[in-house]
């Protein structure tokens, strides 16, 4: 067996490749390796610096042992393995950057295009730069969202679906009157607005009112009720403007009041007649006589806030005597005052009064929002009774108003533990009643949605309130109590797109 022979030469040649290769590994971070065929390299550590001055970086276990690493210049970067995150060396110390190359990443890709956000509703939902919401979106079944259906629908001037067949809208996404079936045939909406005097409905529509008469239904076209206390009070002629601009309605009532309870909204359209006391057991002949007012119990409502005059009527001894009842400020009373004179009639009971308001009872449209100003007033501010009282609202008013919205309360800024409880559970009981007819305002204000719908950017503070479930104060016209004009003209347009998506007109 014969092999290679190794000369003096090829040994004094390896020698010296060892030394380059020794250098190479070993040697300094700014050294270089010429070879014995006269070639030159940067040693390992110098490519490393040069890798680390040019973007790259040099991984450490953790964050102490990248501290220990101390570089020969500046803007060098390495990465704690152990949290991901890249460190800065300015020369002098490290600098956390507080970011991995993922966050840089993923920050950089939505400063470039439009941001996908997700939720427990939509799977997505495609944002501009400014976390606008665009049309783009799907729900948690992978189909198109509210929204993204009536942006198409402004588009093709028409919305179908499997339950309603056809809808015609204008360019704003409006519904037109006429509508299609799936099977071809006129809807009903379309078939109430063939109808004569604009009612929407049958000639044989008969309810009996509180007094167990029998009235006629009739839901007058483009009339609307908005009912409640300070809440809708400082919205309510904005929404109006809302409810004309984009549904036709030409009539509405502005009920929002501030201060009263929900038992005296309820007085206003016989949901819950106040019962009347007289003065002296007797209704005098003519004029004023003074009441004692119990409102579902309660008979120590005399602020000059309780209760605006209404029209309606007492039945003592068989008589119906018609009036108004009132608060009077002057001599902070409640009065009873008659229409017409007559003689005097004795009355030693308690008598309902029942309302009259029939030029808005039948209104196509009610707007509701009852209740907020009794939490946590005993038995009067419980979950359950403002619970019971908006039910028996609903129940009298739907036989007049064609259509219901209950909206929910927000707990005020600086509210206690209690009364927070209470409007949660107020409103998880009228997510449960209602359904598809409650417009969750108080989710809204909750959301991050708010903010870019307001333009409002939220402190801290604001953050950890929606986080409590308490109103932030950004969104508040004085210590947390009521919304600000942005927060309300917010919400309207949230309450728009609620009616528009019934596709009720």
């Amino acid at each position: 067996m014969t092999g290679k022979i190794i000369t003096a030469e090829k040994l004094r040649d390896a020698d010296r490749d060892a030394d380059s290769m020794d250098k190479f590994v070993s040697g300094g971070e700014h050294d270089v390796v010429k070879t014995r065929r006269n070639k030159t390299y940067p040693t390992q550590p110098n490519i490393a610096r040069q890798l680390l001055e040019n973007g790259g970086y040099r991984g450490f276990a953790n964050e102490t042992e990248l501290k220990k690493y101390i570089p020969t210049t500046s803007n060098v970067i390495a990465k704690d393995m152990e949290t991901f995150k890249l460190w800065q060396w300015d020369g002098v110390k490290w600098s956390d950057t507080g970011k991995s190359e993922l966050d840089q990443a993923v920050e950089r890709v939505q400063q470039q295009i439009p941001k996908l956000e997700s939720s427990t509703e939509n799977i997505f939902t495609v944002t501009d730069a400014n976390g606008v919401e665009t049309w783009i979106s799907a729900d948690a079944d992978g189909e198109p969202t509210p929204k993204s259906l009536s942006s198409i629908q402004k588009v093709q001037k028409f919305k179908s679906d499997e339950y309603a067949g056809l809808h015609f809208t204008d360019e704003n996404g409006v519904l037109f009157d006429l509508s299609l079936n799936a099977d071809g045939s006129f809807s009903d909406s379309t078939k109430e607005s063939l109808e004569t005097n604009g009612a929407g409905l049958s000639n044989d529509d008969f309810y009996f009112d509180s007094d167990n008469k029998v009235k006629k239904l009739t839901g007058v076209k483009f009339k609307a009720a908005i009912l409640g206390s300070s809440t809708l009070e400082l919205m309510q002629n904005e929404m109006s403007v809302m409810l004309s601009d984009n549904f036709k309605f030409n009539d509405i009532y502005k009920g929002g009041k501030s201060g009263e309870r929900v038992e005296q909204i309820a007085n206003k359209f016989g949901a819950i007649p106040v019962k009347l006391t007289f003065e002296n057991d007797k209704v005098n002949a003519a004029g004023s006589t003074n009441v004692v007012a119990n409102f579902d119990g309660i008979t120590d409502l005399s602020t000059e806030k309780s209760t605006a005059k209404i029209d309606g009527a007492v039945h003592v001894s068989g008589e119906i005597i018609e009036g108004s009842f009132a608060y009077y400020s002057a001599d902070s009373t409640f009065k009873f005052t008659r229409l017409a004179s007559g003689i005097a009639i004795d009355a030693s009971d308690e008598y309902e009064f029942i309302s009259d308001y029939t030029d808005y009872s039948t209104s196509d449209l009610l707007i509701l929002n009852a209740g907020k100003n009794n939490v946590g007033r005993s038995e009067h501010g419980t979950a359950e009774y403002i619970a019971d009282a908006t039910l028996r609202i609903f129940k009298h008013m739907q036989a007049l108003s064609k259509r219901v919205i209950v909206v929910s309360h927000f707990s005020n800024t600086v509210s206690s533990d209690a009364i927070l409880k209470v409007v949660n559970d107020v409103n998880e009981q009228y997510r449960k009643q209602y359904s598809s007819l409650f417009f969750d305002m108080n989710a809204y204000l909750l959301s991050s949605q708010i903010w870019s719908d307001t333009s409002i950017i939220p402190n801290s503070n604001d953050i950890q309130k929606q986080s409590e479930g308490r109103l932030p104060l950004s969104l508040s016209r004085d210590t947390g109590g009521h919304l600000n004009d942005a927060a309300n003209a917010a919400v309207i347009q949230k309450l728009k797109q609620f009616i528009s998506e019934k596709g009720w007109y």
